[in-house]
């Protein structure tokens, strides 16, 4: 079914009218073009640009330095035409987990705006959406399990502005969530598939459930790539910028050729490195087992059977077993979950942000009206 409705989407753009999908991390800007290649989606443009080390967390210096970034990728790369879609950063973004009364589609945002004004006091200075999970038991009634999202407006329209201001046309501003769960419902054949995606950044992680493009849980973790390099700097004994370096050699396998301090050995540095590691991954995998269980109570039946892990930190070596040892979950890489071509794209742009850290940047570019009523995608 999924194929089917690939090849019609990829019809319908054939002429390269798809988006332009941008999505703004906390350390790169990373901007991805699409189009239906016969068996699977082909990447047709793609470039990635990192942020300055010391650019802060929020405000207009962060503004500035994103839309430098993006117009350099614009600048360097093959992309066609100027429409974008992008999501905003995790950190101005709310997530609120509702059940409601069952109601008709026709209701229920007037529903899930009221909720956010009575109960969550978000006044008229918020932007709301939410994705609806779908009807859950809650003893012996029928409820309706609702995400809500909701965004400062101000954010928003500095947002647009930026896009704007690089030249772009936008065409939605969309949530991690949706683009998330588009991205892993276009590798899926099977439309009943419940899959979970891990999405590990630098500043946190991102834990989804989904069915055929349906977001029915998410939540984020505030555990992510900096933890992971704090514990081996402070493991080791060193400055948190070597810290970093050791973490980009874990993702090529290659943690032996790590910086050393004084006389220790490879071997030792390795396995010292490993201890380090290894809390911050198993706390996050309990987390993701905390998720796991929420969502097979709320959901009967609907247990994931595939685990995908993406993000810049999902290659670390250690994280696929210590994911498996606490969630038990069959997993896959985001390459073999979601085969992509990448053959007309510069080796040199994977080199610097590797194909797992491009998830949320292609289900973004997958966004569409049309590809929204194809996919089922909130």
């Amino acid at each position: 079914m999924i194929e089917e409705e690939a090849n019609v989407l990829g019809r319908f753009f054939e002429r390269g009218k798809l988006p332009i999908g941008v999505d703004f991390g906390a350390r790169f800007v990373r901007a991805a073009q699409v189009a239906w290649a016969g068996d699977r989606w082909r990447v047709t443009a793609a470039g990635a640009r990192a942020l300055p080390a010391d650019l802060p967390a929020d405000g207009a210096d962060r503004l500035k330095g994103q839309a430098e970034a993006l117009i350099h990728i614009l600048e360097s790369g093959r992309f066609s035409g100027r429409k974008v879609v992008s999501a905003l950063p995790s950190s101005v973004v709310q997530y609120k987990n509702l059940r409601l009364p069952p109601m008709p589609p026709s209701e229920l945002r007037t529903a899930v705006e009221w909720e956010a004004a009575d109960r969550l006091k978000l006044g008229h200075n918020y932007q709301v959406d939410y994705f609806d999970a779908g009807e859950v038991r809650q003893g012996e009634e029928l409820r309706q399990e609702v995400i809500l999202l909701a965004a400062p407006a101000s954010a928003i329209e500095e947002h647009v502005a930026m896009l704007i201001e690089c030249g772009l046309e936008p065409a939605a501003i969309d949530a991690t969530p949706g683009a998330l769960a588009r991205w892993a419902a276009s590798g899926s054949a099977d439309a009943e598939e419940v899959r979970l995606v891990l999405d590990l950044g630098a500043s946190g992680s991102n834990v989804l459930i989904c069915r055929h493009g349906r977001v029915m849980f998410f939540k984020r973790l505030e555990l992510g790539g900096r933890q992971i390099e704090d514990a081996i700097a402070k493991q080791m004994n060193i400055p948190l910028t070597e810290a970093c370096q050791i973490v980009a050699q874990r993702a090529g396998d290659q943690s032996s050729e790590a910086p050393l301090v004084g006389s220790t050995r490879r071997e030792g540095a390795a396995q010292a490195i490993n201890d380090a590691v290894r809390p911050v991954l198993t706390d996050l995998a309990r987390e993701v087992g905390l998720c796991l269980r929420y969502h097979s109570v709320t959901f009967r039946g609907h247990r994931p059977q595939v685990g995908i892990v993406t993000g810049g930190g999902a290659v670390d070596p250690l994280l696929p077993q210590v994911l498996a040892q606490e969630t038990a979950l069959a997993l896959r890489s985001a390459e073999a979950a979601v085969p992509v071509d990448w053959s007309q794209v510069d080796p040199s742009v994977l080199a610097l942000s590797p194909a797992t850290a491009w998830p949320a940047a292609l289900g973004l570019a997958l966004r569409t009206e049309r590809a929204h009523a194809l996919r089922g995608a909130a």
